[in-house]
């Protein structure tokens, strides 16, 4: 998810998360651990580690491959 700072696009990488059917997950070397598929949770990681730029890297945990697939779809077509 490096890179993937600018607001505008946020929006549509929730809308995508959204969509996912099982469990999407934040990892953080900070100690976040986020379940995306919560609004608080999307609220809080657009707030304090999208918008502060203070996480370095983080990964991405799903839990079904079709959902794999739509979040790299996304990431691939916002390079």
């Amino acid at each position: 998810m490096r890179g993937f700072l600018f607001p505008g696009k946020c929006r549509d990488f929730f809308l995508v998360i959204d969509s996912c059917e099982k469990e999407v997950e934040l990892y953080t070397k900070e100690g976040f651990h986020l379940n995306l598929k919560s609004k608080l949770c999307q609220y809080v990681v657009f707030t304090s580690i999208f918008r502060s730029k203070k996480v370095k890297e983080c990964n991405l945990v799903t839990h079904c491959e079709a959902d794999t697939e739509k979040i790299l779809r996304f990431f691939l077509s916002h390079r």
